[in-house]
């Protein structure tokens, strides 16, 4: 058994430089046995040597051609200066993986792995020196001839640079806490010119000395694996000043609905589950200023908001919807 990893941006299909490293899922033990590896940490870093490999990629190919880039996006960068045509004429792959998703209704990185392996065909046996003859073809044929391909060398100096720190606040931008590999992928991605592994390494070492980074206590366990995390202090305050705001507003009689209007809203809601019945009340009639609903996926929690949300606005209560996220929606 082997487990292969492929080392390039998380955009799938893009026609980026990438390498396939195969991993042997075997080892002798001081027994003599032959067993397989605990890959779990391969698999948990695999995103991160993506982004690492991406940044090297970028500090080679600046120091040896001088190149030019544009933003990094998902970890990895387009040459600047290279027609859009091009780009969007070799990502042909990208585009049928897209339309897959979109027919299946699919918008996880899951379902765009799931369009690329039943989209894939299966592999001719052309010789490299005849691909590359198409290639640079087609390549011609949307605006990168050898001539243009020679105007993207030399565009920036090669000598070295220190890479870029990032602010640590961007880290807790989405999430609350952040691990060291979540730090490295954000700084392989702040490097213009790329930059060496060590160096990445060094610099992450370095941010998370950092007066205002905490090391958070307990360790994160996940799959049985446990790895530090670490956040903000003003992510702390941030979350304590929320926890003690809650705390404030309990008992604040804030949304309470009359009974007559709870109890005719449920009766039209025949096919609620007592559980969602107990929490239709619980918003209506506690009046916290602060409440939190936490259900496992597919509980029915949203049909019991929206429940909730025809009692109030039933008694004259506005109700205003926001959401953290596309997959993340809470009514307030």
């Amino acid at each position: 058994m082997a487990a292969a990893f492929v080392h390039r941006a998380s955009r799938a299909g893009d026609p980026l430089l990438h390498t396939h490293v195969v991993v042997g899922n075997l080892t002798q033990g001081p027994d003599g046995r032959w067993t397989a590896l605990d890959a779990r940490h391969l698999y948990r870093h695999a995103k991160t040597a993506g982004y690492l490999y991406q940044a090297v990629l970028r500090h080679e190919l600046t120091k040896r051609i001088g190149v030019e880039w544009q933003p990094a996006q998902c970890g990895a960068a387009d040459v600047r200066g290279v027609p859009r045509d091009v780009v969007e004429h070799f990502s042909q792959r990208r585009a049928e993986i897209m339309q897959h998703t979109v027919e299946h209704g699919g918008r996880s990185a899951a379902a765009a792995q799931v369009a690329a392996l039943e989209t894939r065909r299966a592999k001719q046996g052309v010789p490299v020196d005849r691909l590359r003859e198409l290639w640079r073809s087609r390549a011609a044929e949307h605006g990168l001839n050898d001539d243009r391909v020679l105007t993207l060398f030399g565009r920036v100096a090669t000598a070295a640079r220190p890479p870029v720190a990032v602010d640590v606040e961007q880290l807790t931008a989405e999430a609350s806490t952040f691990r060291r590999p979540e730090l490295l992928q954000a700084l392989a991605a702040a490097q213009p010119a790329g930059a060496r592994i060590v160096e990445l390494e060094g610099l992450a070492d370095a941010t998370l000395l950092e007066p205002d980074v905490v090391r958070l206590a307990a360790g994160h366990v996940q799959a049985g694996l446990s790895e530090p995390r670490f956040t903000t202090r003003d992510m702390l305050a941030t979350e304590s000043a929320l926890i003690e705001g809650a705390v404030a507003r309990r008992d604040s009689r804030v949304a309470v609905t009359s009974l007559r209007t709870l109890d005719a809203t449920l009766d039209e809601h025949g096919c609620l589950s007592p559980l969602q019945r107990d929490l239709v009340r619980g918003l209506c009639r506690r009046g916290d200023g602060v409440a939190v609903v936490r259900a496992p996926a597919g509980a029915g929690k949203t049909f019991a908001l929206d429940a909730t949300r025809q009692v109030w606005e039933r008694d004259g209560i506005e109700v205003l919807g926001c959401a953290l996220g596309t997959s993340r929606a809470r009514a307030s």
